[in-house]
């Protein structure tokens, strides 16, 4: 073993002396996560020296990035993992940061956790924001007076210390990063750690609401003007109202993965903080980031859609930064929430398969809800989620009722389950060989924007598609990548759809970002 010393207020201690405290340090780095700064000052030098240590990929840690180091990239680390511990977007690698990144690595990743940043975890984090796609939709303001995120009004209360944060009427751009980042990490533990809960998120109930919205109902709290979310879940596929499960959800999920606490109590600084049953948060999930230091509320950390949300990838942010070598050591790093979304280990029989909340989640975020009625990209009057009123332009129809004045996003979401139904038998009537959860995600989807006759009557002379039967002798990378020209003369978006569901079909990413 490697000689091993720690200096500590001028002395030395031995490697026997030294040893059981580094592993108890390091037991309460993981553990606990609302360590203080004297603790993380204290404790530098002793993680620093372990941590160090040869563990990690083909570079043994000579590349990686680690306690102490400060960069825009190591923020970007904190803001995108923040689900795991909470964090906040500091640009110093702190404990904290150390604590968080560890549980990514053992929950996420399931590999032996460093602590440290290689360019295996890089590549988890990318892969990390692909599987969980966020819906912007979800999250605008609904009060039909603003932009979805306010007007900036108030703007002279932003950054004011005399003000506190929950007065602040300061209508802040966007939502927090940190906060819409870390319900990502909620889709997770819902989705591998506690599926024995039988809970699912069903939608973001409430995002921004800015002034308008809060004076027309007579709110007081400003927490929704960009740093809270408010979630409705599912219990075994319906929507659950039961407070104890509300309880449950509270403390198995984002107590216990996400660090966060209730009701803004003093001294609980730079965390996540849920709002309890008994201050009001009774049939839904409330959490948000007030309690954040003003540097972290700066504007800068606020976003109003995806492509602010996400960035660039975080390895090509990290060889901006001249950390190609650290990006080059992935170690031999396979994402084992990769492998099989239906907890099997073999495929299995169509018919018992149903669209996956993610398969939900990606279809809807590839159709968007419009709340009118429009044409599609092949001129068919359509509303809501993809919702087909006519094979032919709007202006040539006369439009139904029920749709004449738009429809409410609660009724598109009940139109498009509705519709789903029967994509879902398509593909279990035309597929006779066994598939993974995920291939059929991809090919329900496919088949929501083409038609459910489509894998019949959409190959050469309106015959069968190649698709279908190379699926169908199970040559199943074949019948993906024959998806791609499926793209109505090279239409663009439908380019970006084709590949996003190979990716799904091929590798279990559902990414729906476009």
């Amino acid at each position: 073993p490697r000689s091993f010393y720690i200096k500590s207020k001028g002395k030395e201690e031995s490697e026997v002396e030294s040893k059981p405290r580094v592993r108890a340090l390091m037991l309460k780095v993981s553990t606990n996560l609302e360590l203080d700064e004297q603790l993380e000052a204290d404790n530098a030098v002793i993680l620093g020296s372990e941590l160090n240590g040869e563990m990690d990929g083909d570079c043994k840690g000579k590349y990686c990035i680690k306690l102490g180091e400060e960069s825009e990239l190591i923020q970007e680390i904190n803001i995108r993992l923040a689900g795991f511990g909470g964090n906040v977007p500091t640009k110093k690698f702190t404990t904290k940061t150390v604590a968080m990144i560890q549980q990514f690595q053992r929950d996420y990743m399931e590999v032996a956790p460093t602590g440290k940043i290689c360019g295996d975890t890089l590549k988890a984090i990318d892969e990390f924001e692909a599987k969980y796609p966020i819906n912007f939709d979800e999250i605008k303001c609904k009060c039909g007076k603003c932009n979805g995120f306010g007007q900036g009004k108030f703007s002279e209360q932003k950054q004011d210390t005399n003000i506190k944060e929950k007065f602040r009427k300061y209508e802040y751009p966007g939502i927090h990063r940190s906060l819409v980042w870390a319900l990502r990490s909620v889709y997770f533990y819902l989705d591998k750690k506690e599926k024995n809960l039988n809970y699912s998120i069903k939608t973001i109930y409430s995002g921004y609401r800015c002034h308008e919205d809060n004076t027309q109902n007579g709110r007081k709290s400003t927490n929704h003007m960009g740093k809270a979310l408010d979630i409705h879940f599912n219990k075994n596929g319906s929507r659950t109202r039961v407070i104890s499960d509300m309880e449950k959800i509270r403390k198995k999920i984002f107590n216990k993965y996400l660090g966060a606490k209730w009701d803004w109590k003093a001294g609980q600084k730079n965390i996540f903080n849920l709002e309890s049953t008994d201050v009001g948060a009774t049939t839904w999930i409330h959490y948000d980031v007030r309690e954040y230091n003003l540097e972290y509320l700066k504007d800068e950390f606020f976003v109003k859609n995806k492509s602010g949300l996400n960035g660039e990838k975080i390895i090509d942010i990290a060889k901006k930064e001249g950390f190609t070598k650290t990006c080059d050591c992935l170690g031999g790093y396979t994402n084992k929430n990769n492998s099989i979304d239906n907890g099997q280990n073999e495929r299995v029989d169509p018919k018992t398969l149903n669209t996956s909340d993610k398969g939900i989640r990606f279809i809807k975020d590839w159709e968007s809800f419009r709340s009118n009625h429009y044409n599609d990209s092949e001129g068919y009057c359509t509303i809501g989620y993809g919702h087909l009123i006519a094979y032919d332009k709007c202006e040539n129809i006369t439009i139904p009722d029920e749709f004449k004045n738009g429809i409410t996003e609660a009724k598109a979401v009940e139109l498009f389950k509705e519709r789903l139904v029967g994509f879902e038998k398509a593909v279990q009537r035309d597929i006779t060989v066994n598939l993974y959860q995920y291939e059929f995600d991809a090919l329900v989807s496919l088949l929501f924007n083409t038609g459910s006759q489509f894998l019949n009557v959409g190959g050469i002379n309106n015959g069968e598609t190649k698709i279908k039967k190379n699926i169908n002798v199970q040559k199943y990378a074949e019948g993906a990548d024959e998806m791609s020209d499926v793209t109505n003369g090279g239409t663009s978006g439908l380019v970006k759809r084709r590949k996003a569901e190979i990716n799904m079909f091929k590798n279990n990413v559902y990414d729906s970002t476009h």
